[in-house]
């Protein structure tokens, strides 16, 4: 069920049909077939916060986020192993995976080294990069990001999920904070229980409104299932629990 934005504070429940790739995900088997690691411990300590929306900011923001997922999935690491996240790729690939150009994805990896969530270092004359995610002070903790298996072989390998939120609008980048908030928030199955706008807001620097936004771009989109439930935090405010879809 799919949920439409008339007015802050208002859900309106309706059916669609959704697009023919996002309806093949919706399907009862959606066990992933692979999984990467994702450092988490920065998202639940509230760093989504500093993934700016403002007109100046959402490009390198958004760019950040897709560059996060992409290096997550292409890590050489074992989801179950202690070996850091890390993944040796060109800027060409990178480009091709994220779905960014040339200058967004630079801003992106600037943005992120000064938030101290990537390392970077320069290998084979500088033609290929190794790309190791950082996580908050403390001990390891990571978001488990399921995906559609990918052959990390192919030199012009596009993840396609990352190439349909652009780096032009808030929208995109807050629907991208709220995919990273959920898997870290999420258990082994992908769900995560009872968490309502306000608790979006709090730990994503967005409004309430704009949380709404963003759950109904993740449901569109086929990455996030969203259902009301009967717990509430506040009377007034309604809480949602979420599924978590595979990228693709």
């Amino acid at each position: 069920m799919n949920y439409t934005l008339l007015r802050s504070g208002d859900l309106v429940s309706r059916r669609t049909e959704p697009p023919g790739d996002v309806a093949d995900r919706l399907g009862p088997d959606i066990a992933p077939r692979g999984a990467s690691r994702l450092p988490c411990g920065w998202v639940r300590d509230g760093g989504l916060r500093s993934f700016r929306s403002e007109p100046a900011h959402a490009g390198r923001s958004a760019a950040a986020l897709k560059i996060l997922l992409a290096v997550a999935l292409m890590a050489e690491a074992d989801e179950a192993g202690p070996e850091p996240v890390a993944a040796l790729l060109s800027y060409a690939q990178l480009t091709a995976l994220a779905g960014l150009s040339s200058p967004v994805l630079s801003a992106g990896k600037r943005l992120l080294t000064a938030q101290g969530l990537i390392a970077v270092t320069h290998e084979g004359q500088g033609r290929r990069v190794r790309y190791r995610l950082t996580d908050a002070p403390g001990p390891p903790r990571y978001a488990r990001i399921a995906h559609a298996p990918l052959d990390r072989d192919a030199p012009d390998l596009r993840i396609a999920d990352l190439h349909r939120f652009t780096s032009r609008y808030a929208r995109d980048l807050n629907a991208l904070k709220l995919y990273v908030l959920l898997a870290a928030l999420a258990d082994r199955r992908g769900t995560v229980q009872n968490l309502s706008c306000a608790d979006i807001a709090a730990r994503t620097n967005m409004s309430e409104t704009k949380a709404r936004e963003a759950i109904e771009c993740l449901d569109a989109e086929g990455l996030a299932r969203a259902r009301e439930t009967d717990f509430r935090l506040v009377p007034g405010r309604i809480a949602h629990s979420f599924t978590i879809r595979p990228l693709r």
